[in-house]
């Protein structure tokens, strides 16, 4: 990925979303820190960096449904990344789903 200038990405994956008879549905958040400037860089995440309002970990990509990539996550009084995005929009130079 790569940034005109710094900013919060934050990354929201949704389990259950299209499928709620596996359960509820629910949201799991990351923050990545993006450098800016004309060289791109490598984002690697797991499960377990993604978490809930209230901390729980993803444990797997199994239920998984949605995957958003925001400047801000705003739920519940909480607000993670900025609403005050700076540059244009990142470019997303490849993206690929590695599961285990």
């Amino acid at each position: 990925m790569q940034a005109e200038k710094p900013n919060e990405l934050v990354i929201v994956l949704t389990e259950n979303f299209f499928r709620s008879y596996r359960g509820k549905s629910q949201e799991f958040v990351a923050v990545v820190k993006l450098d800016g400037g004309k060289n791109a860089q490598t984002i690697s995440l797991e499960p377990k960096d993604f978490k809930t309002g209230s901390g729980e970990a993803l444990t797997t990509w199994k239920h998984v449904d949605v995957l958003s990539l925001r400047a801000y996550y705003d739920k519940s009084g909480q607000l993670l990344g900025s609403k005050s995005w700076v540059g244009g929009q990142p470019n997303l130079r490849k993206l690929w789903w590695q599961g285990s």
